[in-house]
Order: structure tokens, then sequence, then C-alpha cells
């Protein structure tokens, strides 16, 4: 199962869908992060598995830099556009 739920910078965060991502990332075994700087990262972020293998794809530095067992730093359209 596949689970997503984006944070916008300076839209604040809705208090229903925080409990949400922190109860998710909590059973994740793998997490993606995809284009994200980080910016609302230990809002939920802190609650992750700390055996969960993390997975960044980001053409610059980000706030989750050090957790990443793996780095990807090209943008996302060119990742998904190799992977189809």
């Amino acid at each position: 199962m596949i689970w997503t739920f984006p944070f916008y910078s300076g839209v604040g965060l809705h208090e229903e869908s925080l409990k949400k991502a922190q109860d998710w990332i909590s059973k994740a075994e793998l997490i993606l992060i995809i284009g994200a700087n980080g910016s609302y990262g230990n809002a939920y972020f802190n609650y992750r598995k700390r055996s969960a293998k993390i997975m960044q794809i980001n053409p610059g530095e980000t706030n989750f830099d050090s957790y990443a067992s793996m780095n990807i730093r090209v943008g996302a359209d060119e990742v998904f556009r190799l992977i189809v």
C-alpha cells in the first residue's frame, strides 16, 4: 500500500491530516521523499520507525539528507521518466 500526504510551505498543518501522517510514517518500512525540503519534517518525520529505509529524490540539498540511505540528485520528473 502507498500513502502520500503532501505538506505545503506556508499553508499550515491540518490536525487530522497530521495525525494520519504520524501514524502512517510510524508503520512505514520505506519512506520516499520526493521534492520536499523538510520544512515541516519535525511535525511527522520524528515519528518514523528508526529501522525504516529512506530514499530521497531532490536535485538540491534538504533537511532529510543526513537521514536518507539514498539521495538521488535530479528532479522527480527525470527519475519517473526513466522508470516509465
